[in-house]
């Protein structure tokens, strides 16, 4: 049975119900001029008249409910009846959503092969790209992901060390500003961009970038090495004794820290 019927079913139930309820109330209606027409001129009459309209109206009560319960009965069925329907048609257009949806997925699956697969597996599929050395195929499924997923840090972290093994320091550049537009509070990213920079030829904004690497990673020593070779390029022979200090406090096994204090000696004093 269609959506349709079951709806004209439950009109033409609520008819019954109304037209019912309008006949009991019509015979009331009908009832209450023998009440008015009771004669109540002397005493007696007056008493007798209240008794009949007692009775009357008690009469009436009861046919008027129980004729209600009557119906009630009647249509209780019905109602019942219309309730289960209503149940199963919504059950069917739940079932019919998720079956078009499914068939919707495997469609897209179908002839978008790529955009089946989740950022996850394309960026796993990317590495192994890399690691393969074929950077021009990993690229193309990097840029994939950014399209799927424009803010995931790790696929951008992975394009831009693609394109430092591939030396392409200016894309790297790019890469890693727009991800300290994203969020700032990366040290990996603020160093990364300083070895770009310097590739780039320009120092000095290396310098600013690794400082702030330090600034929110401070015992780093990562960050530290390369902010001293960093200072020692530079020639800033006091930042670069600072930077040191800091790092033997930091590690103080770090092989580094004798070959570091050479260089520092070897500057010129300012």
């Amino acid at each position: 049975m269609t959506v349709v019927t079951s709806m004209w079913l439950f009109i033409a139930a609520c008819a019954v119900f109304l037209a019912s309820l309008g006949g009991m109330i019509v015979m009331a209606v009908r009832k209450f001029p023998v009440l008015a027409s009771l004669n109540v001129h002397d005493e007696g009459e007056a008493r007798e008249g209240g008794v009949r309209a007692a009775i009357l109206e008690q009469r009436l009560r009861r046919e008027f409910f129980a004729s209600l319960a009557s119906l009630r009965t009647r249509l209780t069925p019905l109602f019942g009846w219309l309730k289960a329907r209503a149940q199963r048609i919504r059950a069917w257009a739940v079932a019919l959503e998720a079956r078009y949806q499914r068939t919707l997925e495997e469609e897209r699956a179908r002839v978008f092969p790529e955009a089946a697969k989740s950022p996850d597996q394309l960026i796993g599929e990317a590495a192994a790209l890399m690691e393969k050395g074929d950077m021009p195929a990993a690229e193309a499924v990097l840029l994939k992901v950014v399209a799927l997923a424009p803010r995931s840090a790790t696929a951008f972290k992975m394009l831009a060390r693609l394109y430092t093994l591939k030396r392409e320091y200016d894309h790297v550049r790019e890469v890693d500003e727009f991800l300290l537009k994203l969020d700032p509070h990366q040290a990996d990213v603020y160093a990364d961009l300083g070895a770009a920079l310097v590739a780039l030829g320009d120092p000095l904004l290396a310098l600013d970038a690794v400082e702030k690497a330090v600034a929110i990673e401070e015992g780093n020593p990562k960050y530290l090495d390369q902010l001293i070779d960093l200072a020692i390029l530079l020639k800033r022979r006091t930042l670069a004794q600072e930077i040191l200090q800091l790092l033997e406090e930091a590690n103080p096994e770090n092989e580094k820290i004798p070959v570091f204090a050479e260089r520092i000696h070897e500057l010129p004093r300012a």
